[in-house]
């Protein structure tokens, strides 16, 4: 009896140890595969490296004493203060979940984006991560952009102007693309404030997040 006992207990263990070596050789594999996928090159991660560069030079142009402003930042602090609803610092699944799908998306397309902005893999998405994310546009559509941004800085500089009672000093404040606020852009500020903002964040998200490859 004893003997058979042992000859049953050193197979059950046997077994046990086989699956538990499968198990981890599984698990393995699918960490292996999820990193290869999280490190493929795609429209995120190409952007986060585009952010990288543009904060850099960004810096280094500090360095020196410049502070000329930043398109590419401002435009992704754009996006992500539309996205932003609650104000928290933070983009909830829900918050861009919404954008995507007022922009045409879809939630599985809103999952996608939202694991591939949490680059530090923690199951939520800082204001940064998703700004880093974010690609900027370019060409004419950078232009346009450019113009309804710069417009609303020169009114802010002209409304501070008017409260504080006098003219903003030249070079005062950094501007957009290297621009500073004029008197005839200020004059134009509020007719160009009243055109529709050509940045539509759900249109915008939702497109991103149809590039993303579907998970298998």
């Amino acid at each position: 009896m004893s003997l058979i006992f042992s000859l049953v207990s050193g197979i059950a263990g046997g077994l046990f140890r086989a699956g538990r070596e499968a198990y981890k050789e599984s698990s393995a594999k699918a960490d292996a595969e999820k990193a290869a996928a999280d490190a493929k090159p795609n429209v995120v991660t190409n952007a986060q490296a585009a952010t990288l560069t543009e904060q850099q030079r960004m810096a280094a142009l500090a360095a020196h004493g410049q502070h000329a402003g930043s398109f590419a930042l401002h435009y992704q602090s754009q996006l992500a203060k539309a996205t932003d609803t609650d104000h928290d610092g933070t983009i909830s699944r829900s918050e861009l979940q919404t954008q995507v799908v007022a922009g045409g998306g879809t939630s599985a397309q809103a999952d996608r984006l939202y694991q591939a902005l949490d680059k530090n893999h923690d199951g939520t998405v800082s204001a940064d991560e998703f700004k880093a994310g974010m690609p900027v546009p370019k060409n004419a559509a950078r232009a346009q952009i450019l113009q309804v941004l710069q417009a609303a800085h020169a009114a802010q500089a002209a409304k501070a102007a008017q409260a504080g009672g006098s003219t903003p000093a030249a070079g005062s404040a950094p501007t957009i693309g290297g621009a500073s606020p004029t008197a005839a852009a200020s004059a134009q500020a509020a007719a160009r404030m009243r055109m529709a903002h050509p940045v539509d964040t759900g249109h915008v998200l939702a497109s991103l997040a149809a590039q993303l490859p579907a998970q298998s």
